[in-house]
């Protein structure tokens, strides 16, 4: 995938906003050999919304299907009477529900691109863009039954959401990019790009569904029974952030020969990467639910029903802002349902 001809690296997808891109084009075929993995398959290439040199400004109101709340702001302004010096800015804030009961999607996505022309064939551009996608009823696999323990058709309505109240998923992303275009003339092209990209997962996800488990006695069991009861709670959680620098540079013109014109491409990119885990298991005391030990790491497989107030019951969460910051969570409804929470030492890290 390239962003502004600078190719990336970054798992983007699942924060990725559309609203701060002008187009997106899918080139199948070998130029996937000259970015990324070197993959000839195909080239996805995203083109951000850029300044023009004319003022320009346009918005959005949307009010849809699930409580559908949209808003998009897109400001293209000159910074000089010449628009040799040109900014844009985009807003966008997005809040729904889904066709699924208890599911909740909020996105929010702004980008501030600045372009500037050095001269007439030179061209320097630098911005900056945000994005986060928070899901709420989040869960992960196939969840909703077909059939119940009896073997008979469950009929279940498209609604049905099998994830635990407190269930949730969150991606950001935060970019800062730089490009610079120079113009040799004769159809000659030098474009070098940077890119530097910080980003954070959180996944809290709970779902009374079939699992694996059992296999010692039987294999797959948590099916459903007519009166809901009957699946198992599997849940998940996990946290990690992650930091990228790419850098691309492209040089690209025509020759002639035998008679006829053809392109050359001289590309360089490559990228490092920073990723950093948090480890969570019922050794490092940080993961529970209710007591219950996992099934592996943080993950919950369990080989009994869940518990009759399986929505109600909370994750432990271990949360710091950095290694040297102890400091953790943990939520466990009272009689009266209300979490309480305290404040012990802390989650591990690993790079």
């Amino acid at each position: 995938m390239q962003i502004d001809a600078t190719t990336s690296f970054s798992g983007v997808g699942s924060s990725m906003n559309m609203d701060l891109y002008e187009n997106v084009q899918i080139v199948r075929g070998a130029n996937g050999l000259l970015g990324g993995t070197g993959d000839p398959s195909a080239t996805i290439y995203l083109q951000r919304k850029t300044p023009t040199k004319e003022f320009s400004a346009n918005g959005l109101l949307r009010l849809g299907n699930w409580n559908e709340h949209r808003v998009m702001a897109d400001i293209n302004t000159p910074l000089n009477h010449s628009g040799t010096i040109r900014s844009r800015y985009v807003f966008t804030w997005d809040d729904t529900d889904t066709f699924r009961v208890r599911e909740h999607v909020s996105r929010l996505g702004a980008l501030a691109n600045f372009a500037a022309d050095l001269s007439v064939r030179d061209t320097l551009s630098f911005g900056f863009q945000y994005e986060r996608t928070r899901n709420d009823g989040a869960s992960w696999g196939t969840n909703v039954p077909i059939w119940y323990a009896d073997g008979t058709r469950t009929h279940l309505p498209r609604s049905t959401n099998p994830a635990a109240d407190w269930s949730q998923a969150t991606r950001d992303q935060y970019t800062a990019f730089i490009n610079y275009d120079h113009d040799f003339s004769a159809g000659w092209h030098l474009k070098v790009g940077y890119m530097r990209t910080q980003g954070s997962s959180y996944s809290n996800l709970g779902v009374a569904k079939i699992n694996n488990a059992a296999k010692n006695i039987g294999g797959y069991a948590g099916f459903w029974n007519q009166d809901g009861t009957g699946g198992y709670l599997n849940a998940l959680h996990a946290e990690y952030a992650d930091a990228r620098d790419n850098a691309d540079v492209h040089v690209s013109g025509p020759i002639h020969f035998l008679g006829h014109e053809h392109q050359i491409v001289f590309v360089f990119n490559g990228y490092n990467d920073e990723l950093t885990q948090y480890t969570f298991s019922k050794a490092l005391g940080n993961c529970s639910i209710a007591g219950v030990a996992p099934y592996s790491g943080c993950q919950y497989r369990a080989a009994g029903p869940a518990p009759s107030r399986a929505p109600d019951h909370k994750l432990y969460i271990p949360r710091c802002a950095s290694s040297s910051e102890h400091r953790r969570r943990y939520f466990q409804p009272d009689e009266h349902g209300m979490d309480h929470q305290s404040w012990p030492p802390a989650r591990q890290r690993e790079i």
